[in-house]
């Protein structure tokens, strides 16, 4: 598909003390194929310069206070001062891959019926090995599977006039990107995957994802009524994770380091004794 038949499109970022991750992202942005109409950058109180590298790579920055701060409330912001058909909505921590991250995913919005198209984590396992399998979310569907499915507003697209219909609900306190796509696909609407990846550059510590799964699940069950659809981590996963795969990983990442180093410290003197290779032409 050539540029022509892309539909116009513009780009929302949250951010709030991005400064470490920002500019990898915009330089990331500027390298693309085609170019959005606008980048607009929704910061939330950051105190590290987030704001004023946003602006120096020409992105719009629109203020939220942290006492008005929804994840909800800070895309609704930001898609108010899009002009494009189509919003990607990314994470600060968010990093393209490729040239052709924006046009990948454009295409699928050829199709009247895509509302969103969510965009593959190559850190997630799961996601990158399915990458080459197109998922179809379509009404009616289990919420298990919309939210491990559905568009995540650290990588996805979204159509604008949908949301002009639907906007994000502010009250929400984390999913609002699951229970809008919820909501749109029962107007008939579908949710399809693209191949289109980025890389979330910040990992995140046990105790954090341990708060974001609970903040999730709160937020499910004041919304909906329902609770999660299967009881997952469960309390010896949790243990496992805490008592035996973490301080396994952190010894495996210890040794490595202590080996790695004393290969490279033990190169002059390879370089004095072995024999020099010979052609390999």
């Amino acid at each position: 598909m050539n540029t022509q038949n892309l539909p116009s499109f513009s780009v929302v970022i949250r951010a709030r003390n991005a400064a470490g991750y920002l500019g990898k992202v915009l330089d990331a942005l500027t390298l693309q194929s085609v170019q959005p109409r606008e980048v607009v950058v929704v910061d939330n109180e950051s105190t590290d310069g987030s704001g004023e590298i946003a602006e120096r790579y020409g992105a719009r920055v629109v203020p939220i206070a942290k006492s008005d701060f929804t994840y909800g409330r800070a895309l609704n912001m930001g898609l108010r001062e899009c002009t494009g058909e189509v919003v990607f909505c990314i994470s600060s921590h968010s990093l393209v891959l490729g040239r052709e991250f924006f046009r990948t995913a454009l295409v699928e919005f050829a199709n009247p019926e895509v509302a969103a198209v969510r965009c593959t984590i190559v850190s997630k396992t799961r996601d990158l090995e399915s990458w080459t399998q197109q998922k179809v979310l379509r009404w009616p569907l289990d919420l298990y599977t919309i939210v491990e499915n559905g568009p995540i507003a650290s990588g996805c697209a979204i159509r604008r006039s949908l949301w002009e219909e639907v906007p994000f609900d502010e009250t929400l306190e984390a999913v609002e990107d699951k229970l809008w796509a919820r909501e749109v696909m029962k107007r008939g609407y579908i949710v399809v995957s693209s191949e289109a990846m980025y890389l979330h550059m910040r990992r995140r510590g046990m105790v954090e994802a341990i708060q974001i799964m609970t903040r999730e699940r709160r937020a499910i069950l004041r919304s909906t009524g329902e609770t999660w659809p299967i009881p997952r981590p469960t309390l010896p996963k949790l243990l496992k994770a805490l008592l035996i795969s973490a301080p396994q990983a952190a010894v495996r990442l210890a040794v490595r380091e202590i080996l790695l180093y004393g290969y490279i410290k033990s190169i002059p003197l390879q370089a004095r004794w072995r024999p020099r290779a010979g052609s390999i032409v």
